[in-house]
């Protein structure tokens, strides 16, 4: 009797782990039942569950999801971009490049005659366009022009600088050529120098001060680099026309003329820059 049941027992232990199977998923979401015997590195061997023949399978485990043995405890691998073999035709499609519309930027020229020059520049790139700001004013304050006529004109300092533009660009381009009119509005503080003798025949200097208006309209051209990185570069140069115009009048020493300060207050307006910038 015993020996009987030792027999029964055993075929049940036998069918049971006849039928246990272990389930393999696949990344391309199929199921796969069979009998896991070795898991290496990158292989699994396995036999299928109904053949016969048991001839041992194997799967690399890039292509496995996870594992669920007869147990019930599971093994989970390492999961990579799938794509099945239609999508292993098309190109793979590029993460979208972070493009900056917003550039603050410093022209390094002025900055050697002690202006502080800066624009702000505004990007539209798939409209084709880019709105500018340029401000600027003088931290030093020493002569920047004397002109040497019998009126001697000396220009001190600018005080500042206000501008706007249009720049019509290259579409969809992070690095662009461009062209636009700019239109700038300047402040400037001069003076007038004369040499006069007192009552006692010593010379000494008679200084009159006053502020001029400085209108410009030009157009700009340049190229754009690196609307796509954190730092840009703007070289440009405008060409265009500038009037000027007093803001209180300078007279002869001692006398109610009028001195002529501006014999031609319009002129030909040229300028250049070397911007580095800072994207956002």
């Amino acid at each position: 009797m015993n020996k009987l049941k030792y027999i029964v027992h055993v075929f049940l232990l036998w069918a049971f782990s006849f039928h246990a199977q272990d389930t393999l998923f696949l990344k391309t979401q199929k199921k796969i039942l069979g009998k896991v015997h070795i898991i290496s590195f990158d292989t699994v061997y396995y036999t299928l569950q109904d053949d016969n023949s048991k001839m041992e399978q194997k799967l690399l485990t890039n292509d496995l999801e996870k594992l669920i043995f007869s147990n019930g405890k599971q093994n989970h691998f390492n999961s990579f971009d799938y794509r099945t073999p239609a999508e292993e035709q098309s190109p793979r499609q590029e993460p979208e490049k972070v493009i900056f519309r917003n550039a603050l930027s410093l022209n390094l020229i002025p900055l050697m005659n002690g202006d502080l020059a800066l624009q702000y520049q505004r990007n539209f790139i798939k409209q084709g366009f880019s709105l500018v700001m340029p401000v600027s004013f003088m931290f030093t304050d020493y002569p920047l022009l004397t002109r040497e006529t019998q009126n001697e004109i000396q220009i001190d300092k600018k005080n500042y600088d206000l501008g706007i533009g249009i720049y019509l660009n290259q579409k969809d381009k992070t690095d662009f050529f461009y062209i636009g009119p700019v239109f700038r509005f300047q402040e400037y503080n001069c003076r007038s120098t004369y040499t006069v003798l007192d009552y006692y025949g010593y010379p000494y200097q008679y200084v009159q001060k006053a502020v001029f208006n400085r209108y410009i309209g030009a157009i700009t051209t340049g190229y754009f680099i690196g609307a796509a990185n954190r730092w840009s570069c703007n070289l440009f140069f405008s060409l265009g026309y500038r009037y000027d115009k007093f803001q209180n009048n300078l007279y002869l020493p001692f006398t109610e003329t009028l001195v002529t300060t501006l014999p031609y207050p319009g002129a030909t307006y040229f300028w250049v820059g070397i911007n580095l910038g800072y994207n956002f």
